[in-house]
């Protein structure tokens, strides 16, 4: 069949929703009854009879017993009819949108939600915004609620805290699928060393059991794409419903000291929390630094490379190759931590930085 001969599509057209009261009409005229007669009948008034009659108001199920004995036919009926109807509305009757949701489902990037699979494509902003309220599992993106979290982030122009949220949203959806134990802050301190020695191995060899280390401490560990308006590397919060903390890395930059600093950042959020709250509220610039600070030494102790920087050449591969098997860890993250302490540029040994393939 030619393009010519193609038969269009017929535009669609909503179903009829039938109020119930139609059917009252037509039985009680049967019956020979006015609508006067069957108000008397029933204990109601006209005006709330003509109501229901009109569908303007439900009927409930003291209403549906009293036109059983009235008219003869079982409640049942009368409040199936009913709901059937109020669902018929809800299909045929555009849902209510307000201008400030079109504005929130505007501020996110939708079409990296849809890549990955969390929301259905579409152009049409009102779908747009009905298919983000399911995502967040809200009835309003007004709604849409701000978690207290921990991040290590890059400084970005245009943050976005709806993007912001619905990277936060996609770690709780992914996490449900990690079971884990119950928060357990001293395991993890305990299990810190172990999880340090995994930064020698490749990914393929390391990542199940980071993940199981962390689950048995209550830590769920999430790996997503970066959402454009967020400049995140990692966010670390608590699911109360679920008991369990949930970190989540990003795969923005794939350079593999880039990933553990991240984690050992987020990780160290936890660390320090004596409390074991874990609520995140006072996460400011200074806090931030401290974080960095602490994790760096938990990574490479600060007596251990004050030495290595005071009495060995660090600018030769050769000597960090052997300090980094010296202290059980992986080259990279000596050249991260060497290259943030701007002892040697940020393209010196760029080759000797492994990218890992995570995640998508």
């Amino acid at each position: 069949m030619s393009d010519k001969e193609k038969i269009a599509p017929k535009e669609y057209t909503s179903p009829i929703a039938i109020p119930p009261g139609e059917t009252i009409k037509e039985i009680f005229k049967e019956l020979d009854m006015t609508q006067i007669e069957l108000a008397t009948r029933l204990g109601t008034s006209t005006k709330h009879l003509s109501l229901v009659l009109n569908g303007k108001a439900e009927i409930s199920r003291d209403f549906a017993d009293k036109l059983e004995y009235v008219l003869g036919i079982d409640a049942i009926f009368w409040v199936q009819l009913e709901n059937e109807y109020r669902e018929s509305l809800k299909k045929i009757t555009p849902p209510t949108i307000s201008k400030n949701e079109e504005l929130i489902a505007r501020d996110i990037h939708y079409a990296e939600l849809a890549k990955a699979g969390f929301v259905e494509t579409t152009k049409k902003i009102s779908e747009k915004v009905l298919n983000l309220r399911s995502f967040f599992g809200v009835s309003d993106l007004n709604f849409i609620p701000q978690v207290n979290a921990a991040f290590r982030k890059a400084n970005i122009m245009n943050e976005s805290k709806y993007s912001l949220a619905a990277w936060i949203r996609i770690a709780e959806i992914q996490s449900n699928d990690i079971k884990t134990e119950k928060i357990n802050r001293k395991r993890l301190i305990k299990l810190l060393p172990r999880i340090r020695e995994l930064t020698q191995l490749d990914p393929e060899m390391f990542y199940d059991e980071l993940v199981d280390l962390l689950s048995s401490c209550g830590i769920a560990l999430v790996l997503a794409n970066h959402i454009t308006g967020t400049g995140i590397h990692g966010v670390t919060f608590i699911n109360n419903k679920k008991n369990k903390l949930i970190i989540q890395l990003s795969v923005r930059r794939r350079f593999a000291d880039t990933f553990w600093f991240t984690l050992f950042h987020e990780i160290t959020h936890i660390v320090l929390d004596e409390s074991e709250k874990f609520e995140y509220l006072d996460c400011n610039e200074e806090v931030e630094r401290e974080v960095d600070r602490v994790a760096g030494e938990i990574l490479i102790s600060k007596e251990e490379y004050d030495d290595f920087i005071n009495n060995f050449n660090y600018s030769n591969y050769l000597m960090i190759e052997r300090f980094a098997k010296r202290i059980k860890i992986h080259p990279c993250i000596i050249i991260g931590r060497l290259q943030h302490d701007k002892y040697i540029s940020y393209s010196k040994f760029a080759d000797k930085k492994p990218k890992f393939q995570i995640g998508n």
